[in-house]
């Protein structure tokens, strides 16, 4: 076997120590590549470039590569220059570009970038003089300027339901952190169906949530994102801490959560996968009530032989100890004399369930006391208190903030 010429004549063999060297015809690559289209694939995450040529891929340099909404970005237009890759097929002039989880998270956040063919277009630039991709001799692709932008081959619109990955729950703060795979909709959350509970599989000690607005109601930061950040109202907040009485929300181990398909949608309108309230999901991080509660207002009602106090958070009634607690015909005793116009109780009553606002029926010794005492208690002119941390601690086991007599 071998080569020969059309007579059969065999080709005269040129051997390894003599080999042949080229003649002046080679011509050196020079033209640079160029991008001549790409498309994006907001469901399977991927965005792919096709070059004139090819080019090698371990020179990509994701950071040169604009989405933007327009074909000529102007003041109106949205853009969003990319900032790394997950990974990237290199298919011979072609690149598969797996995006991160952050440029897609940005882009989803865009209300009008990326959503579909029509204000999908892409720009190339060398920021820092660092070409986006060279091909096989080092030479660097062309620049697409953002003022004559390429407009997406093929679309594909993202199909995929958002799930809820984490969330926490910081109940010194009242906030709740619920995180997503994907940035979602915060003007789409549906607080009334998210659901926390104390069990994973059962709801029999469980609270929905409020919304409509703080302070009482709970809210939402109205920021598109994959973590959405609930402020909890005090209707939630202290239901809460009353429900620690009962093993809800009491520390990591006793919070989980269930939400609806109705609860939250992604930009797309896709709908977030439900969580079962029978398989709800476990708190991956809780931050327990540290603040210590605070006296807001007292009513006594010698009448009804009542003292009613109320606290800017739910307390724990089984703590209370009434004989804390003084009452004082001024608010500063200063050099007065303390036994005409102050009383110290020295017993109580019931006391009712735990509670922001809580009522303790007075003993007949107390009242009999206060009743001798006529410059204590006759108005509400000469009507004070003053108590010690020890008089009540709420949910968290935190005392109450003293006040004193000045």
């Amino acid at each position: 076997t071998g080569v020969f010429d059309m007579k059969h004549n065999a080709l005269t063999a040129i051997s390894s120590g003599s080999a042949l060297g080229e003649s002046n015809c080679h011509v050196v690559e020079t033209s640079p590549p160029r991008v001549i289209g790409f498309d994006l694939d907001m469901d399977r995450e991927l965005l792919t470039l096709l070059f004139s040529e090819t080019v090698d891929a371990s020179t990509l340099a994701i950071g040169g590569v604009t989405l933007q909404s327009d074909q000529v970005l102007g003041g109106s237009s949205q853009s969003h220059r990319l900032t790394g890759t997950v990974s990237v097929t290199d298919n011979v002039g072609i690149l598969v570009v797996k995006l991160t989880a952050f440029d897609l998270n940005t882009i989803k956040r865009l209300r009008n970038l990326a959503t579909n063919a029509s204000n999908t277009y892409l720009s190339v630039d060398a920021p820092g003089g660092q070409y986006v991709v060279q091909n096989m001799v080092n030479i660097g692709v062309v620049s697409v300027p953002s003022s004559n932008a390429i407009g997406v081959r093929n679309y594909t619109a993202d199909t995929t339901r958002p799930v809820l990955q984490n969330f926490s729950l910081d109940m010194d703060s009242g906030t709740l952190r619920l995180t997503f795979s994907e940035t979602v909709k915060a003007s789409s959350l549906v607080l009334e169906t998210v659901l926390l509970q104390s069990s994973a599989s059962s709801t029999a000690v469980s609270h929905a949530l409020h919304s409509g607005g703080l302070p009482a109601n709970s809210s939402v930061d109205n920021y598109d994102d994959p973590v959405l950040v609930v402020h909890l109202g005090t209707t939630d907040l202290n239901e809460l801490k009353r429900l620690i009485g009962f093993g809800l929300t009491v520390d990591q181990s006793s919070t989980f959560v269930s939400i609806t398909s109705s609860t939250a949608d992604d930009m797309r309108g896709n709908p977030v996968v439900a969580v079962l309230s029978t398989a709800a999901l476990a708190c991956g991080l809780y931050v327990r009530d540290t603040t210590s509660p605070r006296l807001t207002a007292f009513d006594i009602d010698l009448t009804a032989e009542t003292i009613t106090f109320t606290f800017d958070e739910t307390v724990n009634t089984t703590s209370v100890a009434l004989s804390e607690v003084t009452v004082l015909g001024v608010q500063s005793l200063g050099a007065l004399p303390a036994a005409q116009y102050s009383y110290r109780f020295r017993s109580m009553g019931a006391v009712t369930s735990d509670s922001t606002v809580v009522v303790v029926r007075l003993t007949t010794a107390d009242l009999n006391e206060l009743k001798k005492l006529t410059l204590i208690a006759t108005s509400p002119l000469n009507t004070f208190v003053s108590l010690t941390t020890a008089f009540v601690r709420d949910m968290s086991h935190n005392a109450i903030i003293s006040i004193t007599t000045g």
